[in-house]
């Protein structure tokens, strides 16, 4: 992720973050593929990876959902994410909020961005993880970061990979 991170600010085109041996890798694992297949069935792809590293002060991430869908109309088919915290969480740089069982819950994409990152009634906090873990949760599954103080010894270092079940066509 420090590659990536130092090809992006580079102002030349970044590589694919699949390119990069050590997150492109997560994509395969069998571990995930696995898990995945329990939950869509044998008939899935990958949909994309997403890497970054969170320094102190980073900002938080509103309220959002990420199921890819337009219009967003129903939520048919299963689509995943799996976020990756290589280095755990702390309680510093930010936490995972999540909202159980709204998955279900049709909105766009953006219409939860008024809440920042509010507390919501049955929010869950996940702010203690061991380095290593992976959390998958439904793509349309509420979720936000929330920005804390602190991280000055250790910046968080988080991929997001995503995968749709077969059957439909997916945006993007």
């Amino acid at each position: 992720i420090d590659a990536l991170e130092t090809a992006r600010r580079s102002g030349s085109p970044a590589p694919w973050t699949v390119e990069y041996p050590a997150l492109g890798g997560l994509v395969s694992d069998p571990r995930i593929l696995e898990i995945a297949e329990g939950v869509m069935g044998p008939g899935f792809a990958f949909h994309h990876l997403h890497a970054v590293r969170q320094n102190v002060g980073a900002p938080g991430v509103h309220w959002h959902q990420d199921y890819e869908q337009h219009p967003q109309s129903n939520r048919s088919h299963v689509m995943v994410h799996f976020f990756h915290y290589f280095n755990g969480l702390n309680g510093e740089v930010g936490d995972l909020l999540l909202v159980p069982r709204t998955q279900s819950t049709i909105v766009d994409n953006g219409a939860l961005s008024p809440l920042g990152t509010a507390d919501l009634p049955g929010m869950v906090v996940v702010d203690r993880l061991p380095p290593g873990s992976a959390i998958m949760v439904h793509s349309a599954l509420w979720h936000a970061r929330r920005a804390k103080p602190g991280g000055e010894e250790r910046a968080r270092y988080f991929a997001d990979a995503s995968y749709c079940q077969a059957g439909i066509r997916w945006p993007a």
